[in-house]
């Protein structure tokens, strides 16, 4: 409908929020600026239950071992035998990540930013009780408009966040021009489809075995059932929160212009993600039934990455600075 800037899954789904939130609040997010409507969305953002089948999935398709995280692969890999780093790390929200870094013990510094003010009193709370606030510092920023020292830093971070920010060249740049020669930029993130314009050949996977599932298994957090997995329409997102998935789709070709891809960690959620957001806490580790469908979901995932039928949603990249980016990046 209107080139999908809305359509009727739009429709029906506003209707069932409507049950769960006051029209003045509706409308009073409707109405908000950009920046503020971005700030309201993360502002009440928890992190999610995610079942730890996945998680040691995505373990070992990045080091061949499920129980070693991202965090701790980097570390052994590229931290090893170092200290006193100075890190820059950007949309560090309430800083679980941070910590995590931090308390590896090769930081000397890890300067944090986010746009939303309750976040980041929340990661300065957490770090303090971890007695970590030597190391870590964090700031309220607008990511767009930071102003850093050139060659600073030896290593950027960057969590789940670059798919939010837009200029994403100019964030990019941001990042390459605060690094040290030779410098790190770590990223674990989502580079799919902007906007979540979801490819016909994932709905038409992700929905075969969204079917399949016992009704048990996709009631929400609400009450109702997941149904049907669709393309939201470009207005919806918008509305729900305007960094989402900016420009996404850009992530890959910009990194490749400005970096040396020393490791690039393909991690999937291609298919996974569609399947069991909002439906994931319905798959606790007791239930023997539920980890065989988990699995035959994350096999149809893996074999179709495998052939090329997909590609991956999720990277994990380390990325190495250059001294003279590439050319006009064609996205």
């Amino acid at each position: 409908m209107f080139g999908n800037v809305i359509n009727r899954h739009d429709l029906i789904t506003l209707v069932k929020t409507m049950k769960y939130i006051k029209l003045k609040e509706l409308f009073s997010r409707i109405f908000h600026k950009k920046q503020e409507r971005v700030k309201a969305t993360w502002d009440g953002q928890s992190i999610p239950y995610w079942p730890i089948e996945l998680q040691k999935r995505v373990n070992y398709l990045v080091s061949k071992n499920p129980d070693i995280d991202y965090f701790e692969y980097i570390r052994r890999k590229y931290l090893s035998g170092r200290d006193s780093l100075i890190a820059l790390s950007l949309g560090c929200g309430s800083g679980e990540d941070e910590v995590m870094w931090a308390k590896q013990g090769h930081f000397k510094t890890i300067d944090a930013y986010d746009l939303s003010e309750s976040r980041i009193k929340m990661a300065t709370r957490r770090a303090k009780e971890e007695g970590l606030d030597g190391i870590l510092k964090f700031y309220v920023r607008d990511i767009v408009k930071l102003e850093v020292k050139k060659e600073y830093y030896d290593i950027v971070l960057v969590g789940s966040s670059l798919h939010h920010f837009s200029p994403l060249e100019k964030v990019i740049s941001i990042i390459n021009e605060s690094l040290k020669p030779n410098g790190y930029l770590f990223i674990c993130d989502f580079v799919g489809p902007t906007r979540f314009q979801w490819t016909d050949r994932q709905l038409v996977v992700a929905n075969a075995l969204l079917s399949i599932l016992p009704d048990r298994y996709k009631k929400t957090m609400r009450g109702d059932y997941k149904k049907k997995i669709f393309r939201p329409g470009y207005l919806r997102m918008i509305l729900i929160d305007p960094s989402e998935a900016i420009e996404s789709s850009k992530i890959m070709p910009l990194l490749h212009k400005y970096f040396e891809i020393v490791e690039l960690k393909e991690i999937g959620g291609t298919i996974i993600n569609l399947v069991f957001t909002k439906i994931a806490h319905n798959f606790r580790p007791e239930d023997a039934i539920a980890k065989r469908f988990l699995r035959i979901c994350a096999d149809v995932e893996d074999l179709l990455m495998e052939i090329d039928d997909i590609e991956s949603d999720h990277v994990v990249a380390i990325c190495k600075k250059v001294s003279d980016p590439k050319g006009k990046v064609k996205i």
